[in-house]
């Protein structure tokens, strides 16, 4: 299947036009499918698609949601902290204050969610289970890092486990929202 989206690649820049540069896309193969990132001007347009070749996912990355190889390289590290419980490490890779989604049953019976706010580095490695519950970890120690998605100026790894967007302090991409 790689091998069919390569020649789809080769003959898409067949069509363009005579002394045209065409953009450098990229195609990443992964143990669940496949990315193929191309380059839009300030964006890159990220399509995942399943081992039998059937889109998954298909969005644009820019400066704030982090580019794609940023996106991976957080999640390669969010994997690490995670699968070793490394508190500082995950402390580190996160933007203050921290919004944390938690599922729960309002008082009506309907499910809601509850959002707080973990104010910095301390308090997350203070509050560590409880913010980086066990369903959470469990996710994120196999996170498949090239499965990539952005949405209005953040990216998301895990399905949505976790996003981030690059911190307005430092210009680095952190996590800035887990969803528990």
């Amino acid at each position: 299947m790689v091998e069919a989206v390569k020649l789809a690649l080769v003959l898409a820049f067949l069509q363009v036009l005579p002394g045209a540069t065409p953009p450098s896309n990229r195609v990443i193969a992964f143990a669940t499918g496949i990315a193929i990132i191309e380059p839009q001007g300030n964006l890159e347009h990220v399509v995942i698609e399943d081992p039998n070749g059937i889109i998954m996912s298909d969005s644009y990355c820019d400066a704030q949601s982090g580019k794609y190889d940023q996106i991976v390289q957080l999640g390669q590290q969010v994997r690490t902290a995670a699968q070793v419980s490394d508190k500082a490490l995950m402390a580190s890779l996160a933007s203050y204050p921290l919004r944390v989604n938690t599922p729960t049953v309002g008082p009506n019976g309907n499910p809601v969610v509850r959002d707080t706010y973990v104010a910095n580095k301390g308090a997350l490695v203070q509050n560590y289970s409880t913010v980086i519950t066990t369903s959470v970890r469990d996710q994120l120690r196999f996170v498949e890092v090239h499965d990539v998605f952005c949405k209005n100026g953040m990216s998301t790894l895990g399905g949505g486990v976790v996003w981030a967007t690059v911190d307005h302090a430092d210009g680095v991409l952190k996590i800035s929202v887990i969803n528990q």
